[in-house]
């Protein structure tokens, strides 16, 4: 789950609600893991794949006697990928999601 991380509290409860949603969501733990691998800020020891939060933005958009305001939040994706360059191209591979941490040893 998420760590504490200072934040406005309707990025805090937008970040608690959309978390909940992942952890809860089958599709997002067989990529992330099972508890997800969501963190608050990058992490450099946590096996890939996983996710962290970035950039907040809190943007105006008011119109004419409506006050509007437009939140994003971005989430960032961690994977392992290797790509070596061959003759011409660039050859890539993924590897599966249960050799995908930086150790071997699985996800």
């Amino acid at each position: 789950m998420v760590e504490d991380i200072a934040v406005s509290a309707p990025d805090a409860e937008l970040i608690a609600a959309l978390t909940a949603a992942m952890a809860g969501d089958a599709a997002v733990m067989a990529v992330l893991g099972d508890p997800v691998r969501l963190f608050a800020e990058r992490s450099r020891s946590a096996a890939y794949p996983h996710a962290s939060w970035g950039r907040s933005e809190t943007l105006a958009r008011d119109a004419d006697e409506v006050t509007l305001i437009e939140r994003r939040l971005t989430l960032e994706i961690w994977c392992w990928i290797l790509c070596c360059p061959t003759p011409g191209r660039w050859s890539c591979w993924r590897p599966p999601i249960a050799m995908s941490s930086r150790r071997g040893t699985g996800a």
